[in-house]
């Protein structure tokens, strides 16, 4: 759970699953739920459209964009994940 404002757009969601051939297993456990941003000017959840609008809010509201960590966490990116930025709060 994020620090400072953001944490009230964060919402738990559940995770259907993606497919029902696919089964867990102790090396690939099925993610129950994970957090999503609801959201800022309309109902839902944020999508990728809503990066610009995110990225405003963040930078009015005392978060700060890491590039150095953003870059190292690219580069581990797996196939399923891909980072957009690492964010801190300084509140």
């Amino acid at each position: 759970m994020p620090l400072g404002p953001l944490r009230e757009k964060v919402v738990r969601v559940k995770m259907p699953p993606l497919s029902e051939f696919k089964e867990p297993s102790p090396c690939a456990p099925r993610q129950m739920c994970a957090l999503a941003l609801r959201a800022l000017d309309r109902c839902g959840l944020m999508t990728i459209d809503d990066l610009p609008d995110l990225m405003s809010y963040l930078t009015e509201n005392n978060y700060e964009y890491n590039k150095g960590i953003t870059n190292v966490i690219r580069r581990n990116d797996t196939q399923s994940k891909e980072t957009i930025a690492f964010i801190t709060y300084k509140g």
